[in-house]
């Protein structure tokens, strides 16, 4: 009795054995759910890199610009819908020319910023003309450098003609930073004509305009102003968030971007927990009305005067 015990136990334990042994097989032969997890992430993430240069090279735009973009402003662009905004970015292009060496397009880009954040439009000009002749600028770091070119010419033009005209021509700017500094080089009266929100801050201020970021948000950000500025500029694809330096004073500038390429100033604010002396639009609005009131009151009393110095 005890031998039958003694074999009936050691047959459950070799049938543990066997069904633990071809466990422990399928588990290296097959792999370990954690390692499955492992394999389909980095699937996962080569399709997206795979989905980015698709877009990249639908698109035009450099991998920064790409990463901007939602999902579903990538699916447009594989789909050709989004060919309305590639057709409409500034591009410096002839057909027996060769694209500019884009390893070198990203240096050009500082380059230029550097020179627009002083207003040094010419300068930019000048060195594009000296590569235009040989070299497209069409894709990556070379459109953002077409784009500079662009609004240079068009900041170089806001110099010639009169304050209310420049503020109207500046808003055919492409480049959320080139607009952010051309319209703070403007005069405070032509910013006026580009600038949305009358509560925004306009500064008065000397020296250079420098970039510190630039970040993209679409219309699931929880940014507030972001949302404030989407709901305003309907229509708009996408809204930079563009943190800039005056005087050592960080501030943020709102810029909607719509499908067509162009582009909205919404406004200009102090970061959370910063105070300025720099003044709305509207103070300055209200101030002009007031000098107006004073202006015309002074005009109606000389009128006045003359008027009983003619009757005596």
């Amino acid at each position: 009795m005890k031998n039958l015990k003694n074999s009936k136990l050691m047959l459950v334990l070799l049938s543990v054995g066997i069904v633990s042994g071809i466990g422990l097989s399928v588990w290296f032969t097959i792999g370990s759910p954690l390692d499955k997890s492992k394999d389909s992430a980095k699937v996962s993430v080569q399709s997206a890199e795979e989905k980015d240069k698709k877009v990249e090279e639908a698109s035009g735009l450099s991998s920064n610009e790409v990463d901007k973009l939602t999902d579903k402003q990538k699916d447009e662009y594989l789909n050709g819908q989004g060919q309305l905004y590639a057709d409409k970015k500034y591009k410096v292009y002839n057909k027996n020319n060769k694209e500019y060496p884009e390893d070198q397009g990203k240096l050009l880009v500082k380059q230029y910023m550097d020179l627009a954040s002083v207003a040094s439009y010419d300068k930019i000009i000048d060195d594009m003309k000296t590569k235009t002749d040989k070299y497209n600028f069409t894709t990556g770091d070379n459109l953002v450098v077409a784009g500079i070119y662009h609004d240079a010419t068009i900041m170089l033009s806001t110099l010639t003609v009169p304050q209310v005209q420049s503020g109207k021509i500046a808003k055919g700017m492409q480049d959320p930073n080139m607009m952010t500094i051309g319209t703070m080089m403007l005069p405070e009266l032509s910013r006026r004509s580009v600038i949305l929100d009358k509560s925004s801050l306009t500064p008065l201020f000397s020296g250079a305009v420098k970039i510190v970021s630039t970040e993209a948000l679409d219309g699931t950000t929880k940014d507030s102003k972001a949302q404030v500025v989407f709901n305003s500029c309907v229509g708009s694809m996408m809204v930079y968030k563009v943190t800039f330096e005056v005087e050592n004073n960080p501030l943020i500038a709102y810029i909607a971007e719509y499908d067509n390429a162009s582009l909205d100033f919404y406004g200009v604010y102090a970061p959370e927990g910063k105070e300025y002396y720099y003044q709305t639009i509207s103070f300055f609005e209200e101030q002009d009305k007031n000098t107006q009131k004073h202006l015309d009151l002074e005009s109606q009393s000389n009128t006045t005067s003359t008027t009983k110095d003619t009757t005596k």
